[in-house]
């Protein structure tokens, strides 16, 4: 993933997160940090945090949990 497409998927997360009005430590256990730490670098600059596997798997949850309530509240 280039940085670019990095900082949007960060953006789109961080938005649907703060809708959800996760608290800190609830943002930090759904994206599977370690820390607050993780999160803040995770947050301020995406493109030096290290891609892993894991973290490209809870953000495709997050973001694939937002299309399946979106599909829901539009079939209603």
């Amino acid at each position: 993933m280039d940085d670019k497409s990095k900082a949007i998927v960060v953006s789109a997360v961080v938005r649907l997160l703060e809708r959800w009005r996760l608290s800190e430590s609830q943002k930090v256990a759904v994206l599977g940090f370690e820390s607050k730490a993780d999160y803040d670098k995770f947050v301020d600059s995406p493109v030096t945090l290290n891609w892993s596997q894991s973290l490209e798997e809870h953000l495709s949850l997050v973001l694939n949990i937002h299309a399946e309530l979106r599909t829901l509240s539009l079939t209603r």
